[in-house]
């Protein structure tokens, strides 16, 4: 995969979390998918953030499924074995050693969050800036903080640091345990911002 593609992957995902899509939802059943297809302004949960704190990491919904609730996203595979990131319908796991591998349909995840991904609204970035100063851009463009966005970023970084956790074992350690061995990688890339 070209360096570009994981970039973007990555950013996708830290914009996400941006926004706080990773807030914990009451945990009740969804609604079917409607007849012709998903509503497409629905954020779609996996299970919940406690639930994956208290370390509840056995997947249960494949990826296949999950697809037909969003085309964009984030989440973890099954016993956290990676980042997942989707953009454009297509889903990878960012794993420890920092590559970007396609996640096959009937695989599972413990915790997700999906939606399609619709762009109601494009802001342009003519200036270099650093996470900080795009957090608050993006903020800044937002009608609301009482709902949820999905932000996608596209751009050319330098460099990009970001991490990951391998795979755990039962009986599973608390997130917080899983976190403070993680491995933090950077990524640099040959080509320079376009700024």
């Amino acid at each position: 995969m070209a360096g570009d593609r994981l970039f973007r992957y990555i950013v996708v995902a830290a914009a996400a979390l941006i926004v706080g899509a990773c807030i914990g939802l009451a945990a009740a059943p969804l609604p079917p998918v409607p007849e012709g297809g998903a509503d497409r302004d629905t954020l779609f949960q996996v299970s919940t953030i406690d639930a994956l704190l208290q370390g509840t990491y056995d997947g249960s919904m494949t990826f296949d499924e999950l697809a037909r609730h969003g085309d964009f996203g984030i989440g973890c595979g099954d016993r956290l074995d990676g980042e997942l990131i989707g953009v454009d319908g297509e889903w990878y796991l960012i794993r420890v050693d920092g590559r970007a591998y396609p996640v096959a349909g009937n695989a599972t995840t413990p915790f997700a969050v999906a939606t399609f991904f619709d762009s109601d609204m494009t802001v342009p970035i003519d200036a270099p800036m650093n996470l900080t100063a795009l957090e608050s851009r993006v903020q800044a463009e937002l009608p609301s903080k009482n709902l949820f966005y999905a932000i996608r970023v596209d751009g050319t970084f330098p460099h990009l640091v970001t991490r990951s956790v391998p795979a755990q074992e039962k009986p599973y350690p608390r997130l917080a345990d899983v976190t403070a061995n993680q491995t933090v990688f950077t990524i640099i890339t040959a080509e320079s911002p376009p700024f």
